[in-house]
C-alpha cells in the first residue's frame, strides 16, 4: 500500500471538506457561528492531517474520516488494526503525537487504549474489527468486534441460547 498516495488523497479530501464546510457555514445566519465553527473545523482537520503519516507506524489503517458541520463541530475517524506494535514503539509514537498537538495525543492514546482493551477482554469468538474515535465536545471511542471464523469453516458457529 502506498501511504504517500493515501496521505495525498486524504489531504485532497480534507481540503474539499474544508471548502464545502466554508460554503455551508456561510449560509448559516447565527452571530459568530461561522468564524468559530470554521476555525474549529479547520484546526481539527489540519492537526488530523499532520497525524495521518503516523497511523501506519502505529499499526492502524485509516478507513474513513467524517466531519459533522454542527454546533459544536464533530469529527469521526475509523481505524482498522493492521498490526500490534511494541510498547517502545507506542511510546515513540506518543512523543511524536504530543509534538503535533493535543488532538493527536488524545487520538493515539485512544487507539492504543482501545487495542489494549481488546487484548484483555474476550467475547466469545469476536475479534477487533474497527475502532471509531469521535472528536468533539464529548470525545468517544467505540470499539467494534466481529465474529472470527476458521478458514475451513465459512459457516458461523451456532448461537447457544439459554435454556427456558
Amino acid at each position: 500500500m502506498d501511504f504517500k498516495k493515501l496521505g495525498d488523497a486524504f489531504k485532497e479530501g480534507a481540503d474539499k471538506l474544508q471548502k464545502k464546510g466554508s460554503e455551508v457555514l456561510a449560509k448559516i445566519d447565527l452571530p459568530g457561528f461561522q468564524e468559530i465553527g470554521q476555525k474549529a473545523v479547520n484546526d481539527t482537520v489540519n492537526e488530523f492531517n499532520e497525524s495521518v503519516p503516523l497511523f501506519p507506524e502505529a499499526g492502524y489503517r485509516l478507513s474513513e474520516f467524517e466531519v459533522e458541520l454542527s454546533l459544536p463541530p464533530n469529527a469521526k475517524a475509523h481505524f482498522e488494526l493492521i498490526e500490534d506494535v511494541s510498547p517502545e514503539k507506542k511510546a515513540a509514537i506518543m512523543e511524536k503525537a504530543k509534538a503535533l498537538g493535543r488532538l493527536s495525543e488524545l487520538l493515539f492514546s485512544a487507539l492504543f487504549k482501545a487495542n489494549d482493551l481488546q487484548n484483555t477482554i474476550k467475547v466469545g469468538n469476536l475479534k477487533l474489527r474497527e475502532i471509531e474515535v469521535e472528536i468533539g465536545l464529548i470525545p468517544a471511542v467505540i470499539v467494534k468486534f466481529q465474529p472470527s471464523f476458521k478458514a475451513e469453516s465459512p459457516v458461523p458457529p451456532p448461537v447457544a441460547l439459554p435454556a427456558a
